[in-house]
């Protein structure tokens, strides 16, 4: 059985940096995103609930 989960667009270009740069810190990770700091938050810790991170 596979369980499909939906992700904001935001949330996968964060997934695709981390992918290739492991170790970027908040603020590289926020500059590809092009979100606010609060909008940029949430969007991480969606990716923390669903464990991606």
């Amino acid at each position: 059985m596979s369980l499909e989960v939906k992700i904001h667009e935001a949330q996968t270009v964060i997934l695709r940096e981390l992918l290739f740069q492991p170790s970027a810190g908040f603020a590289e990770l926020q500059k590809s995103t092009n979100l606010s700091s609060d909008h940029f938050n949430f969007h991480i810790g969606r990716l923390v609930e669903l464990e991606l991170v």
